[in-house]
């Protein structure tokens, strides 16, 4: 299976459906776009370990697309923080057409590649920054900063925290692990709630917290 094939388009709408998002052809076009890329460039550059195509389907696109049930009617500002490859950011951005993104990775070769792809796909409203979080100095404001690279709930939450806006949320996308008991922040300062998911074909069970300031 090529990741350029109706039948990767296939995995993709019918798993999202199985998700309950409703994704179009226009849609799955464009996330097989950049999955082409990304194995194109992924020859020279470390951006997925991931190859397979029926893998990146569930692992990356799927996977990306977990918190979009969720998120609100009016459209948020949304930061994607330690982007890589553009996950989730870009299969958020192509779901949701007009919300403003922001996706952030320290790697110059990494947001070249986003450029790229977000060239190719016409993408509005999509803003890439080469830099660390604990570098940014210019005031930011985000409704929902999210992460699939989390290593450490308190840590996240503490670099996140200064670019959150009032009554914003940080979306930490977890193993199959996590629950309330295991998230080990250091403080009280923040709610949290875990939403559980199943990701198609694989069923691979994992979560998301919802993180939002007291």
């Amino acid at each position: 299976m090529e990741v350029s094939s109706p039948e990767w388009k296939r995995l993709i709408q019918d798993g999202a459906k199985e998700m309950g998002i409703d994704i179009d052809p226009e849609q799955t076009e464009q996330c097989a776009i950049h999955a082409e890329e990304l194995l194109r460039w992924a020859r020279k550059i470390n951006l997925t370990a991931i190859t397979d195509p029926a893998e990146m389907a569930v692992k990356h696109y799927l996977d990306s697309l977990a918190p979009a049930p969720w998120f609100p009617e009016e459209l948020p500002r949304l930061l994607d923080m330690g982007t890589g490859g553009g996950f989730p950011g870009i299969p958020l951005k192509i779901y949701f057409k007009s919300m403003p993104v922001t996706l952030m990775d320290a790697s110059r070769k990494k947001t070249n590649f986003l450029k790229h792809v977000i060239r190719m796909l016409d993408l509005e409203k999509v803003e890439v920054i080469q830099t660390r979080v604990e570098d940014i100095s210019s005031p930011r404001s985000y409704d929902i900063i999210v992460s699939r690279a989390v290593s450490n709930i308190t840590k996240l939450c503490k670099m996140a925290s200064p670019l959150l806006a009032p009554d914003g949320t940080i979306i930490a996308f977890l193993g199959k692990e996590a629950d309330a008991g295991k998230l080990n922040l250091a403080d009280t300062l923040y709610d949290i709630e875990l939403k559980p998911y199943v990701l198609p074909y694989l069923d691979l069970h994992r979560a998301l917290a919802f993180i939002r300031k007291r």
